[in-house]
């Protein structure tokens, strides 16, 4: 009788390696990338569809790792970098003054429109952290921020 159950406890382990062993070969050939393989492996391995199409995910050809060559631009965190903007209007430069400016606040998050050389912006900010910025039409910019960034009017000669 011990007999017995020493066969039974051997074919138990000798399946249950065989229902992973599309996870084990995944692992060994794909390494981390094989995280998809395993899930399918262990949840539709009961059927013998599921465990054929992970056997074939586990044996196909590893991709090659793609490393990326490419530099990363020059990028300023509080200025838009939206390059299809629209340029600057002939005029604008002089109208207002180049800074940032607050627009909204509300907790930790902050609007802020920025002025760069007759350009304007808007970024948002979330716990100090820019979340998103872009360039936009002046009429975008609240007027009250505008009339606070209009440039001082030079002195006129010659009046009294």
């Amino acid at each position: 009788m011990p007999d017995r159950h020493l066969w039974l406890v051997g074919v138990c382990a000798l399946l249950s390696v065989a229902y992973v062993l599309p996870s084990l070969i995944g692992v060994v050939r794909h390494g981390t990338r094989s995280s998809r393989l395993v899930a399918i492996n262990l949840l539709l391995g009961w059927s013998v569809v599921g465990w054929i199409w992970a056997l074939v995910l586990a044996c196909r050809p590893p991709r090659p790792h793609t490393v990326s060559t490419a530099v990363a631009p020059d990028w300023t965190p509080w200025l838009p970098g939206r390059p299809e903007a629209a340029d600057v209007p002939v005029g604008a430069a002089e109208t207002y003054t180049d800074g940032t400016y607050l627009m909204s606040e509300r907790g930790t998050a902050q609007t802020w429109a920025i002025c760069r050389s007759g350009r304007w912006g808007v970024a948002y900010e979330l716990d100090g952290i820019q979340r998103t910025a872009a360039w936009v039409d002046t009429s975008d910019i609240p007027v009250g921020i505008l009339a606070h960034a209009l440039a001082p009017c030079p002195p006129t000669k010659g009046r009294a």
